[in-house]
């Protein structure tokens, strides 16, 4: 945007102004003595107060005795005039920095006329230098000489390097050679270890307390096993009491008949039949596991009432059979009571 110039241009207000006014209009005639923008162009313009106050403005059009302004320029802000106040064009610090940026664009390389020389087709000197600057430098690849580095100089060299047994006087090892750890390469880095036997003693961390019960086979010579039948293949292990009779007393409570802790995780069944022999109160029989009921039974019948419960139960679970006769004067009995299971467990009774 070049900036217009013009000597002793100078006028004064035609009417008072406000600080949002952008059409100033001069006294009749000083308008001629402006230059008159256009495409871009402009001019700047210094309005003064009489108490010596000042605006610089952008002037971008005039016809006539009217000027077109952009107020506030430079640093300076937007003010009121009063009619007969002066405007004069005078070289400001932003003229100065527009002409001069204008210079430069003038003057640069590409802007310069250059007249075509024997080999060189450019009519500017920036077009001459881009053309000099191919011309230094021939197509295609050329392979470096032969030359030497000092070790220093070389990069992305590995930190250490594996022996090689080689034939040359440099590389030759001796039959007899043995390698340093060090130079070993391919080793894993951890080793399992050969099967052996160690000393109680030499073992760490053990624990306090075992975390599992034993198996039937690890009770040998204790008084529980030898009490018990031996294990054989197929074999169902029962647990059982024959008959249990219950009086007319009436029990406020659970009575437990038998217990059975679970030595193996798996399925166990629960058997017996369950009467009443006197008079026609309700009895009642239960299954718990791990102090939880699985099964509650009750009957007042005089027949033989078969009760069954297949039962899958983990390594450790307490199993509990009882019976309870909540009516006095009443008498039952239980016959053949027993937990059946395909592995060998431990147990135990209370009756």
């Amino acid at each position: 945007m070049p900036v217009k110039l013009a000597n002793n241009a100078a006028g004064r207000l035609a009417m008072n102004i406000t600080t949002t006014t952008t059409a100033i209009t001069l006294q009749a005639g000083n308008g001629a003595a402006f230059p008159t923008p256009s495409g871009g162009d402009w001019f700047p313009m210094t309005l003064y107060r009489a108490d010596a106050s000042l605006e610089i403005v952008r002037v971008t059009a005039r016809s006539g005795d009217v000027l077109t302004v952009v107020r506030g320029q430079e640093g300076t802000a937007p003010k009121s005039f009063s009619l007969g106040d002066r405007a004069e064009l005078r070289l400001t610090s932003g003229a100065l920095d527009q002409l001069l940026s204008d210079l430069k664009a003038t003057l640069a390389a590409a802007g310069i006329a250059f007249t075509p020389i024997t080999g060189l087709s450019a009519t500017n000197v920036q077009a001459a230098i881009a053309e000099l600057n191919t011309e230094k430098q021939p197509a295609g690849s050329y392979a470096a000489a032969s030359h030497t580095h000092d070790w220093a100089q070389v990069t992305g060299k590995p930190a250490t390097y594996p022996p090689t047994i080689g034939a040359t006087a440099t590389t030759a090892k001796a039959g007899n050679y043995v390698p340093a750890w060090a130079e070993v390469t391919g080793k894993p880095t951890t080793f399992t270890p050969a099967a052996h036997n160690q000393a109680w003693g030499t073992i760490t961390d053990v624990p306090v307390y075992a975390t599992r019960w034993p198996t039937f086979s690890e009770m040998s010579g204790s008084l529980l096993a030898s009490q018990l039948p031996p294990a054989t293949a197929g074999m169902t292990f029962t647990l059982t009491e024959t008959s249990i009779e219950y009086t007319a007393a009436a029990q406020s409570g659970w009575t437990t008949m038998l217990t059975y802790i679970c030595g193996s995780p798996g399925t166990v069944t629960i058997y017996f039949t369950q009467k009443r022999t006197l008079n026609s109160n309700t009895i009642d029989a239960r299954v718990l596991k791990n102090g939880v009921e699985q099964q509650l039974w009750s009957t007042s019948s005089t027949s033989a009432q078969v009760r069954q419960l297949d039962l899958a139960v983990e390594l450790g679970d307490e199993i509990k059979v009882q019976h309870r006769s909540p009516k006095s004067a009443t008498n039952s009995v239980v016959n053949n009571l027993g937990i059946y299971s395909g592995v060998p467990c431990l147990f135990g009774k209370v009756t």
